[in-house]
């Protein structure tokens, strides 16, 4: 009896899924999922040599979750961050090595403290200029960067990166490519093209969930 219960909350829980999507609403724990699902075309991967990369890209409705983790959400306080970001493009671009996870490549490239020293230096300021995003038109360069310093609790480098963009200048473009030249880790041009109808097609969050 309770398997049947279970199975039948299962199949519940996965129509109302269902429902939301068709209507392009999500609950606010759902959209982060699609945002994050790589076949949604907000989040993209690639390896070069023995690096791998990863980049999210964030419209405000992730923003504002990320933010808001463990306090209160509404529609109305959304909306005004909203506004805030109308004009701005952020990426999260995150890289680690291929094979071996024990630690972040700042520190695996790092055999002592004065290298590690000076890779930290280059991250937190020099680094923010290997970054470019094409958007058909225009070439434009981070007006936001900032290296996430985990002090080696995640095997993973953290660069976020904002860029001052309106949406009205995408109207005529295909897709976004955001580049990474990595000096560091010396991968070279690391290339991020996003179809900007997958973009356009973000679900809305449904605050009522």
């Amino acid at each position: 009896m309770q398997n049947k219960k279970s199975i039948l909350f299962f199949c519940c829980a996965v129509m109302s899924l269902l429902t939301a999507c068709d209507k392009g609403r999500l609950s606010p724990v759902a959209y982060i999922h699609y945002l994050e699902d790589k076949g949604n075309g907000f989040k993209k991967s690639s390896v070069a040599g023995q690096w791998q990369y990863k980049v999210q890209y964030k419209p405000a409705g992730y923003i504002y979750l990320q933010e808001r983790k463990g306090a209160g959400l509404s529609q109305a306080d959304y909306n005004q961050r909203k506004a805030q970001l109308a004009d701005w493009c952020f990426f999260n671009v995150y890289v680690q090595h291929d094979t071996i996870h024990t630690a972040a490549p700042i520190r695996l490239i790092s055999n002592n403290l004065a290298r590690y020293n000076t890779a930290l230096s280059y991250y937190l300021s020099t680094n923010s200029s290997n970054f470019i995003l094409y958007t058909g038109k225009d070439t434009l360069y981070p007006v936001i960067y900032n290296y996430e310093n985990n002090y080696n609790l995640s095997p993973e480098d953290v660069f976020v990166v904002g860029f001052h963009l309106k949406k009205s200048d995408l109207k005529s473009a295909r897709q976004m490519m955001l580049v990474y030249d990595d000096e560091l880790l010396q991968t070279g041009f690391v290339r991020f093209a996003f179809d900007l109808k997958k973009i356009q097609n973000e679900p809305q969050i449904d605050f009522n969930e």
